[in-house]
């Protein structure tokens, strides 16, 4: 069972979702987000204030979509979200705007969350983002997209969230596959400085306004587990998922770790594989989000 309530967040309606020590904020729209995240009243997600309460009124016409991206351009809001991949694929260099920006809808029960989104004129997907009790101290993310069009598509899901920083990232990979992304800032000459590589492991920090990006791949049973907050007050964050080594993964990568030079957060990025869907044909990817207090 979790405390469910309708609630306002800087002027967003929301619902305010409370299990054992996890209080976490969601938000239909924009892109029925998980605005706010806290584990024993410590925030673990960025906000990007100047956006907070923005809210849009999209059209359904195709012929308008261009336009509502341009004026709308590349805006965060923070959080965590559902992104489709992959991302050269996207109009403008801009997240469909139907999934990101969105208005999605609403069902609640006594331990889950249910938000969907509207049919997205870009790709003609919808997504589906689910968030439930799964054990104490723990959550599931269950992430579905489906095929609205009457094309086939080849897309992947793409789970994006924006961390508050400092955040260390422990990843099981062989050494040989982190590999840092040229086109990301600084990542070629930071790697040696960031990223550890050891016994089958691998380490990202992030604790600095400085940019770069590392790709991962992983084998089965897929996990990362994060590392936040200060070494007095630390939280440990695991994820665990499904990996399919058979199966095609966007960005040649199952876990991207990306920092920000301009704002306070880094993000773990979680990709399922990449799914070739025929009409009303869905993907789904689950994740357990489990979360411990240091020395409790």
């Amino acid at each position: 069972m979790a405390e469910i309530t309708d609630t306002l967040f800087y002027g967003w309606n929301a619902f305010s979702f409370i299990h054992d020590s996890i209080e976490l904020i969601a938000v239909p729209e924009p892109g029925g987000r998980i605005i706010s995240l806290k584990f024993h009243g410590m925030e673990l997600l960025f906000l990007q204030n100047e956006h907070a309460g923005e809210s849009f009124t999209l059209s359904s016409k195709n012929s308008d979509l261009l336009t509502e991206k341009k004026q709308m351009g590349f805006r965060l809001w923070g959080g965590d979200k559902t992104w489709i991949a992959p991302q050269n694929e996207w109009l403008e260099g801009i997240p469909p705007i139907d999934l990101d920006a969105g208005k999605y809808s609403v069902e609640t029960a006594s331990d889950s969350i249910r938000m969907v989104s509207p049919r997205c004129r870009e790709t003609d997907l919808q997504i589906t983002r689910i968030i439930s009790v799964h054990d104490n101290n723990s959550l599931k993310l269950s992430q579905i997209i489906t095929n609205k069009g009457e094309q086939i598509v080849r897309k992947g899901i793409w789970n994006v969230t924006q961390f508050l920083r400092p955040v260390k990232v422990l990843v099981p990979s062989s050494c040989d596959s982190v590999f840092p992304c040229d086109n990301e800032g600084d990542s070629i000459a930071l790697m040696n400085r960031f990223v550890l590589k050891s016994d089958g492991k691998c380490e990202v920090t992030c604790d600095k306004n400085l940019h770069y990006k590392y790709g991962i791949t992983m084998s089965d049973p897929g996990y990362v587990i994060s590392f936040m907050g200060s070494d007095n007050n630390r939280i440990i964050h695991r994820r665990s998922f499904s990996i399919d080594r058979d199966e095609e993964y966007a960005h040649n990568a199952s876990v991207e770790i990306y920092n920000s030079p301009d704002y306070n957060y880094m993000e773990l990025e979680i990709h399922g594989p990449r799914k070739t869907l025929s009409s009303g044909e869905s993907s789904r990817h689950d994740q357990i989000w489990e979360f411990e207090l240091e020395g409790k």
